[in-house]
């Protein structure tokens, strides 16, 4: 596949995770949820996190620096994708601290 597909599916599918941990954190703060949302919202998560590394490995196979060691930015930049992933869980075991920021 071409850079630009990778590049754009990276693009689109961080775009898309931000709406989605923001649907999910707007469900969490509700008193009362739907249980089926909240799991569709979380297979969503869970795919667009795979896209996501998908396309970023898919980018540094394309610009041929998928070897180790990497350099300093993929380290960081692959932290930051594992903390934007873990968030989710993050969200349901603080519901109680969320719901008091929003008072």
């Amino acid at each position: 596949m071409s850079y630009t597909f990778y590049s754009s599916l990276h693009l689109i599918s961080g775009l898309s995770l931000a709406l989605v941990l923001g649907a999910l954190w707007g469900i969490y703060t509700q008193t009362s949820y739907n249980p089926k949302i909240r799991s569709v919202l979380l297979f969503l998560h869970g795919l667009i996190m795979f896209f996501i590394f998908l396309a970023g490995f898919g980018l540094m196979a394309r610009i041929k620096i998928a070897h180790f060691p990497w350099l300093l930015w993929i380290y960081i930049k692959l932290f930051l994708w594992l903390l934007l992933g873990s968030l989710s869980s993050s969200f349901k075991k603080n519901k109680i601290l969320f719901r008091a920021s929003l008072l």
